[in-house]
């Protein structure tokens, strides 16, 4: 349950970087 809680926090965060690097 925690492990997958992190990998979504994780993807989120990633995600978030990987915006910024597009824009």
């Amino acid at each position: 349950m925690f492990y997958f809680i992190g990998e979504k926090i994780n993807y989120y965060l990633w995600g978030k970087e990987n915006l910024k690097k597009l824009k």
